[in-house]
């Protein structure tokens, strides 16, 4: 009886040895995405949307589950399985840190994936992604109302430049941290409506934002290159935008192109005026 029980038990230690080398046999790293081996291009502090990142499940020792992140500039990142469940259910209320490479920190908030290169505090970041989504809020209203417009299912409202308070260019100012909303470049900044002030929007601090010059006039030219600028009559040649910037002196910047006809209404950044950050 006692060579039965001990041929059973050394045929089970043959049979775990077997499935423990098998499973290191098959065992292997995530084959690394080519987004993920490519290096950080820009040095800026700055938080942005990752589409890439996500998960990787696959089998470890004695094929129990293991759990890898990848994103963009983040190679597979090995991620305790129990700890990634947990994980799941804080982002649904607050961001949730993943991991760090390369100088970046990869967070999970509302499903989303998003890097960071600020060194945030979790409300840093909280703080960040809500003012993305009001931005993006207010891109898709501008959308919508130039829509209307060139459809006809909507007037064109006769706006009316207005100077900007000084306590409204202060809560841009340090609301958008001194730099622009877009690229986040110091440089030549203008303050901008979102909604243009000839299509009904208004002198507020929630319709105003900090852009450089190119970004600003990136956002010129989208607006113009739309029917509706057709239907309102502007002319895109270089003498008509010339005396659309005559008759306006001063009001905008010359760096716009659409400067005095009320489609991409810029306002130079008085630095003299403006409160520095605090």
């Amino acid at each position: 009886m006692g060579a039965v029980l001990g041929d059973i038990i050394g045929v089970a230690v043959l049979g775990f040895l077997a499935f423990a080398v098998l499973s290191l046999l098959v065992m292997r790293t995530p084959v690394t995405p080519g987004f993920a081996r490519r290096s950080p291009t820009t040095s800026s502090v700055q938080l942005r949307q990752d589409p890439n990142a996500g998960f990787i499940f696959d089998r470890g020792f004695l094929f129990r589950r293991r759990c890898w992140f990848v994103g963009t500039c983040c190679p597979p990142t090995k991620i305790d399985p129990r700890r990634q469940g947990e994980m799941h259910a804080d982002q649904r209320a607050r961001p949730v840190p993943l991991v760090a490479s390369g100088g970046r920190v990869w967070w999970w908030f509302e499903g989303t994936f998003y890097w960071e290169s600020g060194r945030y505090s979790e409300r840093d970041v909280l703080a960040l992604i809500r003012d993305r989504q009001r931005r993006s809020a207010q891109r898709l209203d501008r959308a919508h109302m130039l829509l209307n417009i060139d459809e006809g299912k909507a007037a064109r409202p006769r706006g009316r430049r207005e100077p900007i308070p000084r306590e409204v260019r202060r809560a841009v100012f340090e609301r958008d941290g001194g730099k622009c909303a877009q690229c986040a470049s110091t440089f030549d900044l203008q303050y901008d409506h979102v909604i243009p002030v000839a299509l009904g929007g208004a002198t507020s601090a929630q319709n105003l934002q900090l852009l450089c010059a190119d970004c600003n006039r990136e956002k010129g030219a989208d607006l113009l290159v739309t029917p509706a600028s057709v239907r309102f009559g502007v002319s895109l040649t270089t003498a008509s935008l010339s005396e659309c910037r005559s008759s306006r002196p001063g009001s905008v910047s010359d760096s716009s192109p659409a400067a005095g006809c009320g489609l991409a209404l810029a306002i130079p950044l008085d630095l003299s005026s403006s409160p520095p950050v605090s």
